[in-house]
């Protein structure tokens, strides 16, 4: 099944090297910087009707099946391998736009594999959290952190756990990391009034 998922989500000119001019290029851009609510909010769209509790385990985000299985390449003829030096010396556009689509096509592949991940860490991270099990969202939230870096909602819930858990020190590194970065502006307008809340706070004391 996750063949047939490759299949689908990618170009047809991955599978085909002659009909790279006459095929779309692969879905463009990479989604995998997408904020990670977003990716949240994409894979709860193709949550299973009979288990909504649960995300996918297998998806496609945007036209991307980052868990999908790698297709290999067309094996080539008996001819051709033994002897190779008419395809060395010929290098034609059309080799080359196949090699530089298919290489940056894995790559985003890799990138949305860890971005999947960090969705699933940061989905379970904020059940844990909604049931106050902040140590078990805190886990999960660091988990998530470490497959999407730089990721303004996954510093503010580290935050907020630390902050539960009355580790103000690193609950105010985590808002401070979220509140230096470019967006969602959501999370980074929340990281800043916590960090002017927890400094009120302490003038208070």
């Amino acid at each position: 099944m996750n063949s047939l998922a490759r299949w689908l989500c990618l170009s047809m000119s991955l599978l085909l090297p002659g009909a790279v001019l006459s095929q779309s290029p692969p879905p463009s851009p990479c989604p995998s910087n997408a904020p990670v609510d977003d990716v949240i909010a994409e894979m709860n769209k193709q949550k299973s009707p009979r288990n909504k509790n649960l995300l996918p385990h297998n998806v496609c985000i945007w036209g991307w099946c980052p868990q999908a299985v790698q297709i290999p390449e067309p094996k080539r003829k008996t001819e051709e391998q033994a002897n190779p030096q008419p395809e060395q010396q010929t290098d034609t556009p059309n080799s080359t736009a196949y090699s530089t689509s298919k290489s940056e096509s894995d790559k985003c592949l890799d990138a949305m594999e860890q971005t999947v991940a960090a969705a699933k860490d940061v989905d379970a991270g904020d059940f844990d959290a909604k049931i106050k099990n902040y140590k078990g969202a805190l886990m999960r939230y660091q988990l998530a952190l470490q497959e999407k870096p730089g990721d303004a909602a996954i510093y503010v819930r580290l935050g907020r756990a630390y902050e539960h858990l009355n580790d103000i020190p690193h609950a105010k590194e985590n808002y401070t990391a979220a509140a230096s970065l470019a967006g969602p502006e959501k999370w980074v307008k929340e990281a800043k009034d916590s960090l002017e809340r927890m400094g009120n706070q302490s003038e208070r004391k």
